[in-house]
């Protein structure tokens, strides 16, 4: 397993309260996938896929009518083969996003956003075909008047097939982390691990361990990884390179240029130059 993470932001607009998208790939095509994280529950129905699932403590193998339901700040990974491959992917606000529907209508998504891990099961193949038309359904009318229904269903299945396991004592260690993810989804990105674990009230030591056991990687290199995947989003928008160095906490222009060619084996214009060509 890699060790890198990132942590990727929610990946919703602001008021939104879920989205849904169906990926395929040809044979052939790569699937880049990292380590990483994100603050949504995230629902992935496999249509085509052979592969595995990593988490820190575990790895399991993806197949056709795999379900994979990952929490918010559950670190995972996916590692595919070159098949053709497809699934559909719903993503989730979280619970606080859903206040304004009925008590009886928020159950299963609150109870998916206080998942904490990530968890995987194969559905039979009669189990698959029932809520693949659901997936279908909402990719087709996402602002349809049905589309919240249409979630609570597909959020209610996963809750039958899952059967959701106890919280893990991970759940517990990564509260003890919960200031420096809020410092992280500010932006604050020039933190070292000794002002790290001074934010968490802990030592340098015992944060070293708690980071590592938590989200399965060395802050050090999370940092690393999460600052070079940042900084594509912020070239993406036009943004400098003396900027991004800024923003980022690098020394200097010329250190973010020197880690990101390391990273993706080009230099920030290079890579703005192959996107706008794509």
């Amino acid at each position: 397993m890699s060790d890198t993470a990132y942590y990727e932001p929610l990946a919703l607009d602001v008021d939104a309260l879920f989205s849904v998208e169906h990926v395929s790939y040809s044979a052939g095509e790569t699937h880049p996938c990292f380590m990483h994280f994100h603050e949504c529950t995230e629902i992935i129905l496999f249509e085509r896929v052979a592969g595995e699932l990593q988490t820190p403590d575990r790895t399991s193998k993806l197949s056709s009518g795999s379900l994979v339901v990952s929490g918010p700040f559950a670190p995972h990974h996916y590692q595919l083969s070159d098949h053709a491959k497809s699934w559909y992917i719903l993503k989730l606000a979280s619970s606080s996003a859903h206040t304004h529907l009925q008590a009886s209508r928020q159950s299963a998504l609150q109870t998916l956003a206080q998942l904490h891990h990530t968890v995987h099961r194969k559905l039979e193949l009669q189990a698959f075909n029932r809520v693949l038309p659901l997936f279908q359904w909402l990719s087709e009318d996402q602002a349809g008047n049905c589309t919240i229904a249409i979630c609570e269903l597909i959020a209610r299945y996963c809750m039958e097939q899952i059967e959701l396991e106890p919280e893990s004592s991970n759940s517990h260690l990564r509260q003890k982390l919960d200031p420096l993810v809020q410092a992280i989804r500010q932006g604050k990105l020039h933190l070292n691990q000794s002002e790290a674990a001074r934010l968490c009230y802990v030592s340098d030591s015992y944060f070293c361990r708690l980071f590592k056991n938590v989200f399965g990687t060395t802050y050090k290199s999370y940092l690393n990884e999460h600052r070079l995947r940042t900084s594509l989003t912020l070239l993406a928008n036009d943004a400098s390179t003396e900027a991004i160095a800024l923003d980022l906490g690098y020394s200097s222009s010329s250190h973010f240029i020197a880690r990101f060619k390391e990273r993706f084996d080009c230099t920030p214009y290079q890579w703005k130059r192959k996107q706008s060509t794509a």
